[in-house]
């Protein structure tokens, strides 16, 4: 029997650098960055199979935001506004809305790989030293998976869902500031957002039987 499957894999990646300077009497120096690798990958089977050894309806993404923004003035007065921000957000789906009638296993997967880093780095001297740095990252994957309804036949069933499993990758946001003044003011923000949605389950009126 043959190996059936219907598989879609999404693969991005997002990078943004921004970088300002500025020397004078007055130094105003703002730099933003935005990188987004988000986007949509669905394996949907809506009809009946029949035959086989083993089914596979999975979505897969990989995804990669990196942002960093970078800022320098100097002067008498100088003013530095660097912004970063980057996000890894997609939407997967995978659903078996038929029947189906195989000897093996069935698989329903979602699986969704997410990193999204960002920093901003600030150096004043002068004066008067001012700045603001300010850097979000955001991994926020949505996964369904999914069984519609139908008979199924199979001698396994698995209906899941999963971000970053066994993986190393996440969330950060960095900030650095140095600053050379006689008067000198920082203010910093970094936010990190991990948070997944996700969704698995068989709809109710389903029937699920083993082969004989």
């Amino acid at each position: 029997h043959a190996q059936l499957g219907i598989v879609m894999q999404m693969r991005n990646f997002a990078e943004a650098d921004a970088l300002a300077v500025s020397l004078g009497f007055a130094g105003v120096g703002a730099s933003i960055a935005h990188a987004n690798a988000n986007g949509s990958a669905t394996a949907d089977v809506d009809g009946n199979i029949t035959g086989g050894n083993n089914l596979d309806v999975k979505a897969m993404g990989d995804n990669k935001a990196r942002a960093q923004a970078d800022a320098a003035t100097g002067g008498l007065v100088a003013v530095t506004v660097p912004i970063a921000s980057a996000v890894a957000s997609p939407t997967l789906t995978a659903r078996l809305d038929g029947g189906a009638n195989v000897q093996g296993a069935l698989v329903v997967e979602a699986n969704s790989l997410g990193e999204a880093k960002t920093e901003t780095i600030s150096v004043t001297g002068g004066l008067a030293g001012v700045g603001s740095m300010t850097t979000e990252s955001t991994v926020s994957p949505v996964l369904i998976s999914a069984i519609g309804g139908g008979v199924i036949t199979a001698k396994s069933v698995a209906v899941r869902s999963r971000h970053n499993f066994n993986s190393t990758k996440q969330a950060e946001a960095k900030v650095k500031a140095a600053g050379v003044a006689g008067v000198g003011v920082q203010v910093n923000e970094s936010t990190a957002t991990a948070k997944a949605n996700l969704d698995s389950y068989i709809a109710g009126g389903t029937k699920v039987t083993s082969p004989d």
